[in-house]
């Protein structure tokens, strides 16, 4: 009998890979009992959520599980300000329901089409310097490890939860997790556009004044539009500041946004994404630098695309992310800053993102997960300090390597079982 082709295509199709089956369970239950017959067999597992990422994490030659049909959130505790979600939950229909109950996500990024537990496993952040990835407010996860044990980690094993934090499917297939939240609040933007003059004159300020800051740089006019962004002159930067208000009852019932783009108020949930989670014509590059060397390896990148790539119209973003210890977050240890751009995939994007990655190498930084990156395994050990920490619960937890793939045993250098 001939099989049919499974291909799995990522949202920016880069990468494709074809296993030999493709499950999507459509409940908790079901997802573990699929992964504990799997590794029953001995069979090699990736797991998937949203296809957000631009790197291979997730192909097997074997089984590759769905998991956007186990959604929801199972329950929430406005007193203990938690919440129970279950691992395919998009980050916008978490939103909505913790609103429903007066509560709302610490912080988000630009795009909430993401599963819950795929932006975990990356290290996802949104932008702010008092605030950490969505990783940071992993109180618990459950998961189902490569000895087909049901694993609960909580806070009372602190390792085992650093390492299950941004664990990037490395332990096991996590099949819900305990989320820390808070009273639900309303965002207002007061975003503009700025010359870089004042950008880099109000830089120390304006990250530790506002909530939420960041901001895109456009190498060319209208370099915005990529990320479908308002338009923004050469050379200036689209300047986003968010601050907290609190929730008015009676405005939200009439409109949960309200203002023009830019100046709107509204729930936290709903103002947080700006950018279109559609088929990815871009492929792109975030790194992660200390938040004291920030402003040097921005100024490095943009005179790299100004002096030697000045037909690439990808703007910079630039975000700040607060210190944490999750031992493979690329915020481990120190606040971070955020440095991202994207090349063109009608463009020969690689060579200009390895230039990119030379240019910024001199600042020591870590990979966004789920974004290109050109780290291997001597760079991961020199800025990863709690990497083997990382791998000694690796070993443990899936001691038959059934959640690795050729990339993390080239990367981690882990050998096949």
């Amino acid at each position: 009998m001939v099989r049919p082709q499974l291909t799995w295509t990522n949202w920016a199709g880069n990468q494709e890979f074809t296993p030999r089956e493709i499950a999507a369970p459509a409940g908790e239950d079901e997802l573990i009992d699929l992964v504990q017959q799997a590794v029953a067999a001995r069979r090699s597992i990736g797991m998937v959520g949203s296809r957000h990422s631009f790197t291979p994490i997730v192909e097997t030659s074997d089984l590759l599980i769905k998991v956007e049909g186990v959604n929801g959130v199972l329950s929430r505790n406005a007193e203990q300000r938690t919440a129970d979600v279950l691992a395919g939950t998009t980050i916008k229909q978490m939103g909505g329901e913790l609103w429903d109950v007066g509560l709302s996500m610490f912080n988000q990024g630009d795009i909430d089409a993401q599963t819950i537990v795929g932006a975990i496993a990356t290290g996802t952040h949104g932008s702010g310097i008092d605030f950490g990835s969505l990783s940071s407010a992993v109180r618990g996860v459950r998961i189902v490890t490569g000895t087909g044990e049901l694993l609960d980690v909580d806070e009372s094993r602190p390792d085992l939860l650093h390492a299950a934090q941004v664990s990037v499917g490395l332990l096991g297939v996590i099949t819900r997790v305990t989320l820390d939240v808070m009273p639900a609040y309303r965002l207002r933007e007061s975003n503009r556009i700025d010359s870089l003059e004042k950008v880099l004159d109000d830089w120390d300020e304006a990250i530790a004044t506002h909530r939420h800051y960041s901001f895109f740089w456009a190498p060319q006019d209208d370099a915005g539009a990529l990320y479908a962004l308002p338009y923004i002159p050469a050379n200036h930067c689209y300047v986003k500041m968010l601050e907290e208000r609190p929730v008015d009852a009676a405005s939200d019932a009439r409109e949960p946004i309200s203002g023009e783009t830019g100046a709107r108020t509204g729930r936290a949930y709903l103002i947080y994404p700006d950018t279109t989670d559609e088929i990815a014509t871009w492929i792109e590059l975030e790194y992660m630098v200390a938040a004291k060397d920030a402003k040097p390896a921005f100024l490095a990148l943009r005179e790299l695309m100004l002096e030697h790539f000045p037909l690439e119209t990808s703007p910079i973003e630039v975000r700040w992310t607060q210190g944490e210890p999750a031992f493979l977050s690329p915020h481990h240890g120190h606040d971070t800053c955020s440095i991202s751009v994207s090349g063109l995939k009608k463009h020969d994007w690689d060579t200009f993102l390895r230039a990119v990655d030379e240019t910024l190498r001199p600042w020591a930084p870590r990979s966004h997960w789920g974004k290109v990156g050109y780290l291997d395994h001597e760079r991961l050990r020199a800025v990863y300090p709690a990497l083997d920490r990382f791998l000694a619960i690796r070993a443990e937890l899936d001691p038959h390597g059934l959640f690795l793939n050729d990339y993390f045993r080239d990367l981690l250098r882990e050998e096949a079982p």
